[in-house]
């Protein structure tokens, strides 16, 4: 008997390690079409005549997605906690939030303000490749939420910096104003190139590369909508995605891939039914590449998930209050698929009041709209008088909104219907492909899926990381002499002191520096990751600590 039980434990625990095996994967894309509420799913497919999406046959649930503090959430904190599986509060870049009595999960207040490790952080820590894709400029929220640290998502030099400095090895989106004309001016271009990097602006070039590490940024600001965009100039999603993955499929070790569709989220906030829908359908591309590598590769997790909704969109609208029964799929699509640009193009290109006839005439080319009506004509002319207004000072603000104008136009010819122009708080959908099938199923929370990925990568604990790589300094260096250094106000430099040692430590770069008495010579001393700076604290390496008490200087790893 006591074999045969023996032998039924040792049978149980291979069972449970290869099926611990199997769960785990080599490498992770995570795919977030931001702002996309469900409704979109459903106007994509009949704006298409109900073509299936590359995602529908790997949808398995629904994510509840909030903030810390608040029910409907923002961008940061929604992005930081799949990045970082904790709920954070509005702003806050993978950063523990602050404890209020308006809290809906449980907040430890001993960690306020502490930098939270994320998953891109952790494949680091694998010996992983890894990568971001995304439309919109490259500090924006969900891209800088897997890659940087700070409470305020607006700081956008400081956000760049730190994604610079976190040496991610492929990147592709807009925004090259974050690395080139910044506050502090300095180029982070040329920190890339020098850490043997391929920069580039150009599609062709991009398009061309070979090697195995690149940022590749296109615009000075997010990339054009998919429709209004130059293809000569700007990759499309897809093409973007298809070449990360050709670049970080290298590693033997794996690759972690973030990719975001900006701009549903953009075009949901100004209420544009074109925009949204074909935002998402170019998103839907890039998810079918990515499940066409994954199911080849057999090794690769793809997880599709929004981070929010935005826009309370519906499926009928005050053009469908009656007759909605009778109306043909003609009647409901023809007006969107007309469209040629997105409402934000108008904007782009008409920079001066228009004459009647010329609203009417690009009205007629780009939308297919023939019968504007007087208010709507004036509509659009109104933006340029208060325009005009605001820049001679006459006025605070111009409270009409260009792409809002012409997406209403939109709207009042097709069957949505929008409650807001803000964020929504309903149930976002999941969608994934495990090559065994292990996904999450039902109702999770936002923060599982942070979890799952780190259970698929094999990661114990982000917490480890955080613990480690993300230390206040003032317990790190307790007891030793600290100052913090601001003759450059751009680059604080903690200066600690003690014994025979002087450390130097900038905010926000991977790099410090120490310098060993008498002979004060200078050892560069490269960090895993960025130490960060916030109100409370620097934010370092533990094992720092260590190194200052050393009798003989070792170079830290």
């Amino acid at each position: 008997m006591r074999k045969i039980f023996l032998s039924s434990a040792l049978f149980f625990i291979l069972t449970s390690f290869l099926f611990s095996q199997q769960k785990e994967v080599k490498n992770i894309i995570i795919m977030i079409p931001d702002g996309t509420s469900s409704t979109v799913l459903s106007l994509a497919r009949w704006y298409q005549n109900g073509e299936l999406h590359a995602i529908d046959p790997h949808l398995c649930g629904y994510v509840r997605t909030h903030s810390s503090d608040a029910p409907i959430g923002d961008s940061a904190p929604t992005g930081s906690t799949y990045a970082t599986g904790y709920l954070s509060q509005t702003g806050y870049v993978s950063t523990f939030p602050p404890k209020t009595e308006n809290d809906l999960v449980e907040v430890d207040q001993n960690r306020e303000l502490q930098p939270l490790f994320t998953i891109l952080e952790a494949a680091k820590m694998q010996n992983k490749a890894t990568g971001l894709v995304f439309t919109c400029y490259l500090p924006h929220a969900t891209p800088a939420a897997f890659s940087a640290h700070y409470p305020k998502r607006g700081a956008y030099d400081l956000l760049a910096k730190q994604m610079v400095f976190n040496r991610i090895d492929f990147v592709a989106g807009g925004g090259y104003d974050y690395l080139r004309n910044r506050s502090d001016s300095v180029d982070l271009t040329k920190i890339l190139t020098q850490n043997r990097y391929t920069y580039t602006e150009s599609k062709d070039e991009f398009m061309n590369f070979r090697g195995d590490k690149m940022w590749a940024l296109f615009t000075p600001q997010a990339l054009a909508n998919d429709i209004d965009r130059d293809r000569d100039k700007e990759p499309s999603l897809a093409e973007m995605t298809q070449k990360s993955i050709e670049v970080l499929s290298k590693n033997r070790n794996g690759f972690f891939l973030m990719v975001e569709g900006s701009k549903v989220d953009w075009s949901a906030h100004d209420n544009d039914p074109v925009g949204v829908i074909t935002e998402f359908l170019a998103f839907d591309k890039a998810v079918e590449v990515a499940l066409d590598f994954a199911k080849n590769d057999g090794n690769t997790a793809v997880i599709v998930v929004p981070d929010h909704g935005n826009g309370g969109i519906a499926f009928g609208g005050p053009r469908t209050n009656s007759g909605y029964d009778r109306k043909t799929h003609s009647e409901l699509f023809d007006n969107l698929r007309n469209a040629k640009r997105t409402a934000e193009y108008f904007g782009n290109v008409i920079k001066e009041k228009p004459t009647k006839e010329e609203v009417k005439n690009f009205f007629t080319k780009y939308y297919g709209i023939d019968n504007l009506t007087e208010s709507e004509i004036n509509s659009v002319q109104g933006y340029y008088d208060y325009e005009k207004r605001y820049k001679a000072g006459e006025i605070k603000e111009n409270p009409l909104n260009i792409r809002r104008t012409v997406a209403q136009i939109l709207t009042n010819r097709s069957p949505v219907g929008w409650t807001t122009t803000g964020h929504t708080g309903e149930d976002v959908f999941l969608a994934v492909y495990h090559p065994q099938n292990y996904r999450p199923m039902g109702l999770v929370q936002n923060s599982d899926v942070n979890k799952y990925m780190q259970e698929i990568f094999g990661i114990e604990s982000l917490d480890f990381y955080t613990e480690k790589y993300y230390a206040p300094a003032s317990e790190v260096f307790k007891g030793m002499e600290m100052k913090i250094d601001s003759i450059n106000p751009h680059e604080p430099v903690l200066v600690v002191k003690h014994k025979k040692m002087e450390l130097h430590i900038p905010a926000h770069k991977n790099e410090a520096w120490l310098i060993v008495k008498p002979k004060k010579n200078r050892e560069i001393i490269n960090l895993q990751t960025p130490a960060v700076q916030n109100k409370r604290d620097f934010f370092v390496p533990r094992d720092l600590g260590e190194l200052m008490k050393m009798k003989n200087f070792k170079k830290i790893k």
